[in-house]
């Protein structure tokens, strides 16, 4: 959580999502985010942006002891392929 609160987003993209949210003539727009990244990290960086709802990254899971991650559960981003 703390390290998606370091990260600089780029200045337009509150703008953005704003813009994307009234809509415009009489056109409405759904805002999501897709991220390879850990959901916890982009979820903090885009707080107050982006709803925790539209926001797709991907799933691990911790070892509660340690705080390191066991497994990775889900990668909806999808993943490098070799041809």
């Amino acid at each position: 959580m703390e390290t998606g609160r370091r990260v600089r987003l780029k200045a337009g993209i509150p703008a953005l999502a704003k813009f994307l949210e009234r809509g415009l003539d009489g056109h409405r727009f759904s805002f999501f985010v897709i991220s390879a990244a850990p959901r916890e990290i982009v979820t903090s960086a885009l707080a107050g942006v982006v709803a925790a709802d539209h926001i797709y990254g991907t799933d691990l899971e911790f070892d509660a002891p340690s705080g390191e991650v066991r497994a990775i559960k889900r990668v909806p981003a999808g993943y490098a392929r070799l041809p």
